[in-house]
């Protein structure tokens, strides 16, 4: 970013969508100003350049080098998309065990619409909130990434897996808690249908799970602050009341096939929130104790 004196900038100047509202700083390479994007309100940090900056070479070879040192943001990208992989796991494993298991012959845990709900939901709500998430501290000075990485690379297959594992586990041990009273005598297709609302509520729990500590790939989500994205406070907020819409408006317990359940069925439902988010935290912990 150039202008003809850097002293000319002022608070309230537009830079290419991004406006200033506080100079943070001049030093080796230009000034630092605090400033918004137009467009979304996301705050950002902006340099600007005067021609004779530009012109030095040592001020450009140095501005490169933090931009191969920035390259590491791609890694930032937030929640993988783990419902394909979860849900998947879900209905096969309940497919397989069917057999043994006669609350699966008679019924699986999951509707079609319950995955295709779960999935859109997912995108929308959770996923593109951590778009606006602000990069961590100290970024610049962590070694660039290596340009031949893939973005699916290990990490990813691993986190994916755990998380993915414990959605199905999830999802069954709500379903079989809850289902099996529904075929211990004449069958109940009621409580059937209320047990895979209760599964499908604990699935999408563990989603919002994921989504707090997946703000980091390395921080524990207890070192965040979870006021910092007000995207995703939005993001939790609208798929809680369109759960709760699905669940107890009328119209819509038959688009998705739900039941209400009892209010006592709650406390249990809720714990759907708890595994991912733990199963990660633990994965990170173990992480940073190996890299010590």
């Amino acid at each position: 970013m150039t202008r003809k004196h850097q002293c000319d900038v002022m608070t309230g100047d537009v830079f290419g969508g991004f406006r200033t509202v506080e100079l943070l700083g001049s030093g080796f390479v230009g000034s630092v100003w605090k400033a918004v994007q137009v467009s979304l309100g996301r705050e950002v940090a902006l340099r600007v350049w005067s021609p004779h900056d530009i012109q030095d070479q040592k001020h450009v070879d140095q501005f490169i080098q933090e931009l191969k040192a920035s390259v590491i943001l791609i890694d930032e990208r937030g929640e993988p998309r783990l419902a394909d992989f979860g849900q998947a796991l879900l209905i096969m494993g309940a497919i397989l065990s069917a057999p043994l298991v006669k609350l699966f012959s008679v019924r699986l845990p999951l509707e079609p619409i319950h995955i295709l709900w779960v999935n859109l939901s997912d995108s929308v709500f959770l996923t593109l909130p951590l778009m606006m998430e602000l990069k961590e501290k100290g970024l610049l000075h962590t070694p660039p990434r290596d340009p031949d990485e893939k973005i699916a690379n290990r990490l990813f297959f691993e986190r994916v897996g755990l998380v993915s594992v414990m959605m199905a586990l999830t999802g069954f041990a709500t379903y079989y808690y809850f289902g099996s009273p529904a075929i211990a005598g004449e069958l109940n297709a009621h409580l059937l249908t209320q047990a895979q609302t209760a599964a499908f509520v604990s699935i999408q729990l563990l989603h919002i799970g994921f989504l707090a500590t997946a703000r980091s790939i390395e921080k524990s989500v207890f070192t965040l602050n979870p006021f910092s994205n007000r995207w995703v406070l939005l993001g939790v907020g609208l798929t809680v009341a369109c759960q709760f819409m699905i669940v107890y408006v009328p119209f819509l317990q038959k688009l998705f096939r739900t039941a209400a359940f009892p209010l006592e069925w709650w406390p249990i439902v809720a714990m759907g929130f708890f595994p991912g988010l733990i199963a990660v935290e633990i994965e990170k912990w173990i992480r940073r104790r190996r890299a010590e």
